[in-house]
């Protein structure tokens, strides 16, 4: 029993099994998560080592360059790269997308072990950093005071940041700004001369003077005590009556030799909001929560927590990453629900019976629901990529209800019985229906066998496509001859007026068909004539259309990278900050909220993310309002204010668009990267500058950047080694002095109600203020005699690189900028072009990175792809005609649905990126489907005795209507999609426009060229 006869026969047994699996998928559709892309792993591991005191060149060759040779004979590495700055040496192992990164990790850790015994004794040991997507903040909040302005770091950090952890599914949650608390020790440098003691001796005598030490136990009596020393600090005011030395008799204490007060750790950072001082709380999710629930939570936590604070404390929302995600999702679902009304209006324009419609119809639910079950079952969430295949396959789920229903009311009108014509219907083209949707299937399954990103991306879409059209092959084969065999009543031109006029409006269709059909068979060469120039007059049209990687989605927001010559102190960084935030103040009237940071933050972590930070860099984040309230694109209006933000002396500003996931993703945050490798540091700094040059002078590269910033200044203290020792001194000692002198000791710690805060021991800032006083700073000797460092080390201006970047065991620098207005191939043709002009250094060679290369990976993978589909496609087909020449035959619409792609992308604007590119790879699948659908029945009408041509007519007669009713439902379907212009748009449109070009030409070609060839290609003895 096969199932049209099992559901037509078993009409109670069919509802209850397609109502079980209904209710099933409603309670999954409440259950599925909601997220903008579908989960993604980074596969990226770093090894972080600190090695103090040394230079990047130091760091590269005792650290860096060890550490790459062992981790580079790790299996599925892609690609090794590393960074080694002052004191730090960060190794970062990106391997192949979809590698098992746990197994990846503990290679990595094996290899670190091996490498520790190279490592010189004074670097701390190696630290493993996987990536993962929970550490972007899901929420930044921003938050100002008044009155509180002292007090703000504290309230944020016990107030805000405290209760905002304790919410489920929040990881941490960390600030930046404010004004911390710290306990100053300003050392008076002459009292100090004066006394002959040093900072050391202050250090020390606090040290011990701050204790809280165990004692023991005493047993007395029945009692045991715990004996303990309490002797911590409890009032900063007794930091200063520590006693240090003696001085003839007479106890000196800290109070005599520096300025103790209850202060603020000297600023080295700071942070605006909306132009005012304050602070930023980032709340970063657990890993594998969903971002829009974790952010609704912390929203509703913020509102309890308002109630508590201080009147003059101001909370403000600054970057919210689910207000996108759900206005993109919400932009989807009004697509999709849109797409199923055109759905249903072409059905019942097609079928004229409104009970017919409603069946046809029912597939989609039907079919949908059943999806969101298998989505759940394989955890899947709704995102971005599984509502667009939703989306998709709106149109092309009543595809097959469709054709089944159009043959059991051909059936129906010759007089079969409901049961019958229902059962015999859909049975006959069950195989032709099941060989289409199989066609469209198998086309998905080698995108996700070809890796890369591309697979973990768009598997979702295959996958989600390939639930919802095999839920819908079951529902048209099952439940849709179960509902005709119940409810289908046969509409007539006496029972029904728009059927009797629709009806001439068809038939006339046919007659147009038929004749245009018949004039093509007498005229085959004349129409393979015109099929082969239309394909050549399309060829010259291929260079009209751009290429990119993926299309750049509207966030509703920008940034601003501030940079000054390296070494610029941190002030002078906030001026410029705050004449930038002037002009965005005045001139971006599409403004909804904004804040910027500059100075140096923490090393490391900062440096793996891209996110560099020092005294001489700024950061701006601008929010604006929603696309649908503004005119302007984001990329639009950074070219508005350029003009007046380059005016502002002494400062680069560079400006962004992208996702910071690009940077972690494809290697960097612009779209255009030019990797440049070569030892020679001078060298690679003028082939960099020539070549940063050279891109200026290309239209639309704005925003270049070099990665190796310019030396940056220092002074070093040349120790005489010699005269040192005489004198009974070390360059440890010397360099502990200065260090404290001038950086601070913080090892003494203030405790009081449960909170730590640093004694901060250090030279006045009086004190340190000219290079004098560096010079003319005194060093204890062991027998209590003071010498000016002067006397044993000279001081010397120096320059050095501030970090050396490696790619794959070599030297490489970055030259990076972003594009406006232009797609990113036809730039790189010019950059190539260019490339050949500047004359290369001895020993350098360069390549382009970030995402023309992920591109051209995704590209070379994705027609790998195409092929592979077409050769599965192509033996699906074969077995089902039992034919080796049939096939051939249906494959002559794939090149002209490639041609559709190209003029609808040509016209509209659009690119070929890897979005449009799957939608390329769908169309394989689809467009071969009318054809099925057409010389299937013609190949039945032949083995049934009628001649070749008049089986040729009566076929594409009998067919017109099913092949150009499920073109359009499949076009109106996509159409709501490709008009889109809300949030998220930019990601489905090029592939909505993709199908619908590629389709309805192709489908003309099935209607007119496909019986044309199909007539040359029977034996002559047939051809009557």
């Amino acid at each position: 029993m096969n199932l049209p006869e099992l559901g037509v026969k078993r009409p109670v047994t069919t509802l209850m099994i397609f109502t079980a699996m209904v209710l099933l998928g409603v309670v999954a559709f409440l259950r599925l998560g909601l997220d903008l892309m579908p989960d993604i792993d980074i596969p990226s591991v770093s090894v972080i080592t600190t090695y103090r005191g040394a230079g990047p060149q130091e760091v590269e060759t005792r650290i860096t360059e060890p550490m790459e040779e062992r981790i580079s004979t790790v299996q599925n590495l892609d690609e090794l790269t590393s960074i080694s700055m002052e004191g730090l040496s960060v190794v970062t192992a990106k391997f192949e997308w979809g590698v098992n990164l746990d197994e990846a990790t503990n290679d990595i850790r094996d290899k670190v072990d091996l490498t520790r015994k190279r490592l010189p004794d004074e670097a701390d040991d190696p630290i493993l950093f996987k990536f993962d997507l929970a550490m972007f903040p899901v929420i930044i909040i921003g938050v100002s005071a008044d009155e509180n302005w002292e007090k703000l770091e504290h309230i944020v950090d016990k107030d805000i940041c405290d209760p905002l952890k304790r919410i489920p599914g929040v990881a941490t949650a960390t600030y930046r700004g404010g004004l911390k608390r710290q306990i100053k020790v300003g050392l008076d440098r002459t009292r100090l001369e004066a006394y002959g003691l040093t900072a050391s001796n202050i250090v020390g005598a606090l040290a011990l003077q701050n204790l809280s030490n165990p004692g023991g136990h005493l047993k007395s009596g029945d009692m045991d005590y715990l004996i303990r020393t309490p002797e911590e600090f409890s009032d900063p005011d007794e930091i200063g009556q520590v006693v240090v030395a003696h001085h003839k008799g007479t106890p000196v204490h800290v109070n005599d030799l520096a300025r103790v007060y209850d202060g603020f750790a000297e600023k080295t950072h700071e942070v605006l909001i909306d132009g005012k001082q304050g602070m930023i709380v980032m709340v970063q999710k657990q890993s594998g929560e969903n971002t829009v629930m974790v952010a609704k939570r912390v929203k509703e936590e913020l509102k309890e927590l308002k109630k508590d604070l201080p009147p003059d404390v101001k909370l403000k929302v600054v970057i919210d990453s689910s207000d996108f995600i759900k206005k993109s999702i919400d932009n989807l679902r009004d697509t999709i629900l849109w797409a199923l009304i055109f759905v249903f209006v072409v059905v019942l324009f097609f079928l004229r019976n409104v009970r017919a419609s409603l069946i046809v119809a029912s597939t989609i639910p039907t079919s949908m629901v059943i999806t969101f079950l298998l989505m759940y079952i394989m955890g899947y969430t709704i995102n971005q990529i599984t509502l667009s295949s939703l989306a998709i396959a709106m149109g092309m789920v009543v595809d097959n209800a469709i054709v089944v229903l159009d043959n059991i009311q051909r059936h129906r009108e010759r007089g079969r019985k409901r049961t019958e014509g229902a059962i015999f219907g859909a049975s006959e083209v069950g195989t032709a229906v099941t060989a289409s949707t199989l066609t469209t299937i198998s086309i998905f399954a080698p995108i996700i066998f070809v890796g890369g990103i591309t697979a973990i991306i768009f598997g979702a879409l295959a996958a989600v496509i390939t639930m919802a059209l095999s839920a819908s092959l079951f529902t048209s084969l099952m439940l849709t001859p179960m509902l005709c065999s119940r409810f289908l009543k046969l509409e007539t031109e006496h029972t029904n007026r728009f059927f009797k006029t629709s009806e001439k409006f068809f038939i006339f269709l046919e007659n147009g068909y038929s004749r245009l059909l018949d004039w093509t068979l007498y005229h085959r060469k004349s129409v393979i004539a015109g099929a082969a120039l239309l394909l050549i007059i399309s060829l010259s049209v291929v260079p009209l259309v751009g290429t990119e990687f993926m299309p750049e989605q509207d966030q509703n927001r920008f940034t601003a990278g501030v940079e000054l010559p390296v070494g610029t102190r941190f002030e002078r960084t906030g001026d410029v900050c705050r004449k930038i935030n002037q002009i965005i103040e005045k001139d971006v009237l599409e403004l909804s909220t904004y804040f910027d940071r500059w100075g140096a933050g923490e090393t490391g972590i900062g440096s793996i993310l891209g996110q560099e930070e020092a005294s001489h860099i700024g950061n701006l984040n601008v929010r604006l309002v929603s696309k649908e309230e503004r005119s302007a694109s984001p990329r639009e209006i950074i070219e508005r204010i350029r003009p007046m933000v380059e005016k502002i002396p002494g400062a680069e500003i560079r400006f962004g668009v992208s996702d910071p996931l690009a940077g972690i993703m494809f290697g960097g945050g612009k779209l255009l990267g030019i990797d440049l490798y070569g030892y020679d540091l001078d060298d690679a700094r003028n082939y960099s500058a020539a070549i940063k040059a050279a891109l200026a002078k290309i239209p639309g590269v704005k925003d270049i950047e070099i990665s190796r910033k310019e030396t940056r200044p220092e002074l070093q203290v040349i120790v005489d080694r010699e005269k040192a020792s005489m004198l009974g001194l070390n360059v440890t000692d010397i360099g502990k002095t200065v260090e404290t002198f001038f950086a601070g000791n913080t090892d003494v710690k203030y405790r009081e109600r449960g909170d730590e805060y640093d004694i901060e021991v250090r030279l006045r800032p009086e004190d340190r203020i000219k290079i004098e006083d560096l010079r003319d700073v005194f060093i204890n000797m062991p027998d209590k005699r003071k010498i000016p460092l002067s006397n044993i080390a000279h001081l010397k201006m120096g320059l050095g690189p501030t970090k050396i970047e490696r790619k794959d065991q070599d030297r490489i620098i970055t030259v990076s900028a972003d594009i406006y207005g232009r797609d990113l191939g036809s730039v790189v043709a010019e950059a190539k072009e260019m490339l050949k002009k500047i004359p290369k250094p001895p020993g350098f060679s360069y390549k382009f990175s970030g995402a023309e290369k992920e591109k051209e990976k995704a590209f070379r993978l994705l027609v790998i792809a195409a092929a592979l589909g077409l050769v599965l496609v192509y033996m699906i087909m074969a077995s089902q005609f039992e034919s080796v020449k049939d096939p051939f035959i249906i494959f002559f619409s794939i090149p002209f649905g490639f041609i559709g792609v190209i003029w609808i992308l040509a016209l509209t604007g659009h690119t070929l990126s890897v979005v449009s590119f799957i939608g390329v790879i769908m169309l394989i699948g689809i467009v071969v489907n009318d054809g099925i659908v057409l010389i299937s029945y013609i190949g039945m009408l032949c083995r049934r005795g009628l001649p070749v041509r008049k089986a040729v007519m009566d076929g594409g007669r009998a067919r017109l209507r099913p092949v150009v009713s499920t073109t359009v439902t499949t076009v109106l379907a996509m159409l709501p999609l490709a008009l889109s212009r809300g949030e998220g748009s930019e990601i489905w449109v090029p592939m909505a426009l993709t199908v619908i070009g590629g389709l309805s030409l192709s489908t003309l070609v099935t209607l007119i060229l496909m019986p044309t060839i199909y007539y040359i290609f029977r034996p002559r003895n047939l051809l009557l």
